[in-house]
């Protein structure tokens, strides 16, 4: 990943935090998948070879749909408590 690609993805976790601890709604959760996932498409990915009983790329695109939407929900679930713990 280059530089910008890594301060993008930052942005995207901090404002998807921002957002749990405002209490803004779940679009903000689909809004920062989103994100992660455009930026993991756009990262330089290093070709795999194709093997035998290998699924492809329908599974590397499931993979980054999954793990963008468990690091945004992860993100806005801290901001939530960190809402908790300062009592606002």
């Amino acid at each position: 990943m280059t530089r910008w690609q890594m301060i993008s993805a930052y942005v995207a976790l901090l404002l998807t935090c921002i957002a749990g601890v405002f209490q803004i709604g779940p679009w903000s959760l689909v809004a920062g998948a989103s994100l992660l996932l455009l930026i993991s498409f756009v990262a330089n990915r290093t070709a795999l070879v194709p093997q035998a009983n290998m699924a492809g790329e329908p599974a590397m695109v499931a993979a980054h749909f999954l793990n963008s939407a468990a690091i945004a929900c992860a993100a806005y679930i801290f901001g939530f408590m960190a809402r908790w713990m300062w009592g606002l």
